[in-house]
């Protein structure tokens, strides 16, 4: 049972890192389409 809630809490700090690293992204590239276009 350890395994299990070892295996989530590393899947959850997994997904929080991808979802920083996704809206760190997609500000990066609305910043680049407004400076392009503005």
């Amino acid at each position: 049972m350890d395994g299990v809630l070892a295996a989530l809490m590393t899947g959850m700090k997994t997904t929080i890192k991808a979802s920083e690293e996704a809206k760190i992204f997609s500000t990066w590239v609305g910043n680049r389409i407004a400076n392009n276009y503005f």
